[in-house]
């Protein structure tokens, strides 16, 4: 039974929702709550949710909310079992990610696989939660006895009210999470914290880090010009124009500079690409070596 204001165990929902006391007496910590939660006694649980001490509420409260997600996401298992018949396996998709200064990219692709054809174009039922620590999806696939359940924890925080996801590209989910701080990651995930068996294996978003580096380097470009523009006033002739021409010399600089940093990046994206390309190749003889 579910013990409060130090009385007899409740057993029953009615007993509880009768007691005087139980409804009166003050809750220090969420733990009888998620007992009443796991119980599925949901009439008594929003009732005696106000009496939470109001010094501890945030923190009870997002305890709350935390088991109420895992016990809503395995009923949510237990319903796609339901509809497959029981049959079917369940496997966590491949993911891949990129980030620039304000926020983070993830793609999730419908397969177990990082490279190769999609195990399906479509889901159904798919189900995205995005908290301020974790993300998880779960879909059933079109057509095929298959299911994907996908949990990560997060390495840092994000604002969920501000991320957003997307299943616009076939066999593919993207989200944006935008990040709480704008500090660059060196993980996606937390290992202290992460269930690998719903993991699943995460790599980088290569295309989509070159196009977010690019965008960063060229709205980095225009900031220069425009501050180069806007420190050059009528004022300052020496700084505008010392000594015929070294201004001309200065703004041949500063473009040499430029298309240094271009040619770094164009190198530096053809080593990924011939890299990926030779990964992709040495799993293939892999695989045909082990069929073999």
């Amino acid at each position: 039974g579910i013990l409060l204001c130090n009385s007899m165990p409740f057993t029953d929902e009615l007993q509880l929702l009768s007691s005087e006391c139980a409804m009166q007496a003050p809750l220090a910590d969420a733990t009888p709550l998620c007992l009443l939660l796991r119980r599925g006694w949901v009439a008594s649980l929003r009732t005696l949710l106000p009496l939470l001490s109001p010094s501890h509420a945030p923190q009870e409260r997002a305890r709350l909310r935390i088991a109420a997600q895992a016990l809503k996401e395995g009923a949510s298992g237990v319903l796609r079992a339901v509809s497959r018949g029981g049959g079917g396996a369940t496997v966590a998709p491949a993911v891949a990610w990129a980030q620039d200064s304000g926020s983070v990219r993830v793609l999730v692709r419908f397969s177990p696989k990082k490279h190769g054809p999609m195990s399906v174009s479509a889901v159904e039922s798919p189900e995205v939660s995005i908290t301020p620590d974790s993300v998880s999806f779960a879909a059933t696939a079109r057509g095929k006895p298959l299911a994907f359940a996908l949990r990560l924890e997060l390495a840092r925080r994000i604002v969920p009210e501000q991320s957003s996801h997307s299943f616009a590209s076939a066999g593919r989910l993207t989200l944006t999470l935008i990040k709480e701080e704008s500090v660059t990651w060196q993980a996606l995930c937390d290992d202290t914290r992460q269930d690998d068996a719903r993991r699943g294996h995460i790599g980088r978003w290569y295309e989509m880090q070159d196009m977010l580096d690019e965008q960063s380097s060229s709205a980095h470009v225009g900031d220069e010009t425009d501050r180069e523009k806007g420190g050059t006033t009528e004022d300052e002739p020496s700084q505008a124009t010392p000594r015929g021409g070294s201004a001309r010399s200065r703004q041949s600089k500063g473009g040499g500079l430029s298309w240094a940093q271009r040619l770094r990046r164009w190198c530096m994206r053809l080593l990924r690409r011939l890299w990926r390309r030779a990964s992709q190749w040495m799993a293939e003889v892999a695989a045909a070596l082990r069929l073999r």
